[in-house]
This record gives structure tokens, C-alpha cells and sequence, in this order.
């Protein structure tokens, strides 16, 4: 295909992205089974072959499909694959692409990582946590080289991070001269990934009142409370 790789630049995207799906448009092949796709992130390491030795051998003209991580269907790719679907990303036991480098100098990764069942790379597993912004490439490569294969544009999705869900709950009535009073505040995750990195949690206490203590007290996690730092009224957890 030309151009080869295709790129896509990402700008002022804010955080990390939990994964990706690929979406091209007007795509014609007229053996889909002979082709090779490769996606490759701002890193080369963060790469997937999402299609390779599949959709048959009967020629497909001008359809669009997504490739997508554990579609409501488990939809794997038929032969041929059909317009306006979503399908599993899926890579056949076969002949190993052997993508060639592009012009200008755009080479693909020296390893890269196979969707099921050669591999075990998903959409997920290849993007998730990383900074999306930069040039993302596209490969795709027909083992015939004088098959048709074209593509009118293409799309990568970005899914968002789950940021984290802060709620705060106390307890007591608050008078002149109460020692033994609580306040709680209660702080969880409520994404899908891990929490990762340093997380400061602090808080500001009203006029006229001081902080004796300051520590965690549950973790629904499994932890024991030995996993965050506090002084006065700020803990931190790495």
C-alpha cells in the first residue's frame, strides 16, 4: 500500500490510554487473506499485527470494519469480512509477515508482537498505560505484490484512562474540646487498571481545629495499612 506505513500524528492528548482499536474505511483487497496489517505506536515496542492469514480468499471491495479487543460477539473474521462489522483482532498460524521498510526510511519494529492465536498480543495489552501522543503507523503489506490492496483512510481510537474516584464520609459532632472525634476519608480506584506512580492524598482542616492523628486505618485491597506514609495531614503512597 502506499503511502507505506501510513502515519498518524496524536497531539495534546492529556494522560495515558487504557487501549485502541483500529478502524479502516473504504478498504479493497482482492485477496484479503495474502495481507498483512501492523500497528505500531509512538514506541516501536508498543506494536500488534492485528490481521494476518485471514478473511479468505475472495476479493472485498470498498467495506469498512474495526478490529477490536472482545467484541460483544466474539466476533472473529470471516471470510470475507463484511462491511460496517467488528471483529476480534486475529492472526492465523501461517507464513510470518515479513514486512518490508518503508520510503521514507520507516522500518517496522525488529519484534513484533502477534493477536491470537499466533500470539497472544491484544489491543490492550500492546497501548494500555502508555502516552499516545506522537506518530502511530500503519503497515499494510500484500505477500503478492502485484494484488490489489487499498485503503481510503483509517482510524485509531483512543480509549481513555478510568481516572481515580475520590469520596470522603465523617463521623462525630464536632465541639470545643472533643479529643477523640474521627474523620474519615475514604479514596478508591475506580478504573479498570492499577493505580500506579506516587499518589499524595492531603486535606485542609477548618479553623480552629488541629489534627492528632493522620493514618490508614482499611485497605479493601488486601493491603495491611503499612501502605501509605502520612504526617500531619497529608499521606502519600508510591
Amino acid at each position: 500500500a502506499s503511502p507505506y506505513p501510513s502515519h498518524i500524528n496524536v497531539t495534546n492528548f492529556s494522560g495515558n490510554i487504557s487501549g485502541a482499536t483500529l478502524t479502516l474505511n473504504g478498504f479493497s483487497d482482492a485477496n484479503p487473506q495474502q495481507t498483512a496489517m501492523l500497528l505500531v505506536g509512538p514506541s516501536p515496542t508498543n506494536n500488534i499485527v492485528p490481521w494476518d492469514n485471514v478473511g479468505g480468499s475472495s476479493p472485498v471491495n470498498n467495506i469498512s470494519f474495526t478490529l477490536a479487543d472482545s467484541t460483544a460477539s466474539d466476533n472473529t473474521i470471516p471470510s470475507p469480512p463484511v462491511n460496517g462489522e467488528t471483529y476480534n483482532p486475529t492472526a492465523n498460524i501461517g507464513t510470518l509477515p515479513a514486512f518490508p521498510a518503508g520510503s521514507p526510511p520507516w522500518s517496522p519494529p525488529t519484534s513484533l508482537s502477534f493477536a491470537g492465536p499466533l500470539g497472544l498480543q491484544t489491543f490492550t495489552s500492546a497501548f494500555s498505560g502508555i502516552d499516545p501522543n506522537g506518530s502511530w503507523s500503519l503497515y499494510l503489506y500484500n505477500s503478492n505484490g502485484s494484488t490489489t490492496l487499498s485503503a481510503s483512510s483509517w482510524c485509531i481510537n483512543l480509549l481513555s484512562q478510568t481516572t481515580m474516584s475520590i469520596g470522603s464520609s465523617h463521623s462525630g459532632n464536632f465541639t470545643q474540646g472533643q479529643t477523640a472525634d474521627t474523620y474519615t476519608i475514604t479514596l478508591s480506584n475506580g478504573g479498570a487498571l492499577a493505580t500506579t506512580g506516587e499518589l499524595t492524598l492531603s486535606d485542609t482542616l477548618p479553623s480552629g481545629m488541629s489534627a492528632v492523628s493522620f493514618a490508614e486505618t482499611g485497605n479493601s485491597g488486601g493491603g495491611t495499612g503499612s501502605d501509605w506514609s502520612c504526617t500531619g495531614a497529608s499521606c502519600t503512597r508510591t
